[in-house]
């Protein structure tokens, strides 16, 4: 939450805030913000607790996130 500290409606950070590239662990600058809906992010949030769950993810594991774009292409 260090990115998104009285941001309202909602606020989604990437890289992720459950993650250890976080805002809460990096420098300013290193990461990104966004306001969002409350709906949007709360959606994000259980989308991504059953990734970790179904993948049986655990401390220090590692995976990588492919951005997809509006228009279904890669961001890179």
């Amino acid at each position: 939450m260090t990115a998104c500290t009285g941001v309202l409606p909602s606020c989604d950070e990437f890289p992720l805030a459950s993650t250890h590239q976080g805002a809460a662990f990096s420098a300013a600058g290193d990461w990104s913000a966004v306001t969002v809906s409350a709906s949007a992010n709360s959606s994000q949030g259980g989308i991504t607790g059953a990734f970790y769950t179904s993948n049986r993810m655990v401390e220090g594991d590692k995976f990588w996130v492919k951005a997809i774009l509006a228009n279904g292409s890669a961001s890179w």
